[in-house]
């Protein structure tokens, strides 16, 4: 919640600042030297040891890490991190190829076909193959109805299944 705050996102990841002429600098050691990282919070007690939140955000996900009693934080935290992204990717869910997603409207006028949510799955990179898309168009749609649903499967599991509306030709 709190990185959904501008504000905030831009405070934890400022590497320095220079408030009343005294130079603040900010104590987390991946700003800067890992890909994406965007900071968060360290810490460090006698009960707890070295503890790190981070975030780290990259082309194909986003990835928040708590680091708890640790002897070496950033070590840990990399290593975290680093299993994340090579492991999992954030998948958009859409309706595939643009001509699958046209069909005729009971009034006989072309339209395409538009899900009312965009649903984001994150799925270990292995199981994309067998990620699919399911088009289930209604007979006869009620004026101003659901145009059917799109339903997305991961072997014999649903993922999502979300209503259709029909957009523009």
């Amino acid at each position: 919640l709190a990185m959904g705050n501008a504000t905030f996102r831009r405070i934890v990841a400022t590497r320095e600042h220079v408030v009343g002429g005294r130079v603040l600098t900010n104590s987390n050691q991946l700003l800067g030297s890992y890909e994406g990282a965007e900071g968060i919070k360290t810490g460090t007690t006698e009960a707890a040891g070295q503890c790190l939140v981070s975030s780290a955000v990259r082309k194909d996900g986003h990835a928040l890490c708590v680091v708890l009693g640790s002897a070496d934080r950033y070590r840990d935290t990399r290593l975290l991190l680093d299993y994340y992204f090579g492991s999992y990717i954030q998948v958009p869910l859409g309706l595939g190829a643009v001509g699958l997603a046209r069909v005729r409207r009971p009034d006989g006028h072309w339209a395409s076909l538009v899900p009312e949510q965009s649903p984001v799955a994150l799925l270990p990179r292995w199981q994309l193959p067998w990620l699919r898309v399911q088009r289930v168009v209604a007979r006869k749609p009620e004026p101003g109805g659901a145009a059917g649903l799109v339903r997305y499967t991961l072997g014999t599991v649903t993922l999502a299944q979300v209503p259709l509306q029909f957009g523009t030709p």
